[in-house]
């Protein structure tokens, strides 16, 4: 994967790589947002409904797994 300054920096002199650098940039950034939008939504979203239940939230399943199960009465040891 090329790094930030190898996709975003012209190189070349004059007005086209400019223009083409600037629309890779906005497509960049307008990729993000959307991620941010749709993904983060639904993120954020599980994340509240599990916080008004009073459980965790884990980002990553593995670490889900490593936690100790309640016990039937609802404390943890």
């Amino acid at each position: 994967m090329k790094s930030f300054e190898e996709r975003f920096c012209a190189i070349s002199p004059g007005l086209g790589p400019r223009l083409v650098r600037d629309l890779r940039l906005l497509w960049f950034l307008a990729g993000m947002a959307w991620r941010n939008l749709t993904m983060g939504a639904r993120v954020r979203r599980r994340y509240r409904a599990l916080m008004a239940r009073g459980e965790p939230y884990f980002v990553d399943e593995a670490m889900a797994e490593m936690m100790p199960k309640p016990s039937p009465g609802g404390e943890r040891r």
